[in-house]
């Protein structure tokens, strides 16, 4: 069982929160938490459904996982603040989305561009298991000196003015 390891993974993860702000959360002492970490005692079966919850992973992943060490579904978050763009929503179902992306961005004339990207739960236990597929959904960013043209192809201006367009 990994639960103690995983309880002080997850927490620094969680904001670097306290043993104290873990334990208000589940409603019981700071002791009991630093108890379960040092895995000198088990939450009853209704606190791992709490924490279970609390970190939104299953009761099995939390018991038997070494979460510290798999790196396939938690990383820490980063917050940062943006100023306004323009951007292509481009939702993609594959084995690797990012790939794809990026991919589409370049064919659509975007040599180097930026993505932002979120996964979405749309995609069914039976793609991610037999087929590794995953649901994500990427903002193509648009820079602000690109111009899109009749093909649907973008074009950047980049140290030269852009196109002027005149009325028939």
């Amino acid at each position: 069982m990994n639960l103690g390891q995983n309880l002080q993974y997850l927490r620094r993860l969680h904001r670097h929160m306290t043993q104290e702000a873990l334990a208000e959360q589940m409603n019981v002492t700071r002791q009991t938490i630093s108890k379960w970490e040092l895995d000198q005692g088990t939450p009853e079966i209704s606190k791992l459904k709490e924490l279970s919850d609390f970190f939104k992973l299953s009761m099995e992943e939390l018991l038997f996982e070494r979460l510290d060490q798999s790196g396939d579904h938690l990383s820490e978050i980063e917050l940062v603040t943006l100023e306004a763009f323009t951007y292509i929503s481009y939702p993609v179902v594959s084995p690797n989305p990012e790939d794809d992306a990026i991919l589409h961005a370049k064919t659509m004339g975007l040599n180097d561009p930026l993505i932002i990207g979120w996964d979405f739960p749309v995609v069914s236990q039976e793609q991610i298991n037999l087929y590794h597929m995953h649901g994500y959904v990427a903002a193509i960013v648009i820079p602000e000196d690109a111009t899109l043209d009749l093909q649907g192809h973008f074009q950047i201006y980049r140290n030269q003015p852009l196109p002027s367009c005149s009325k028939p």
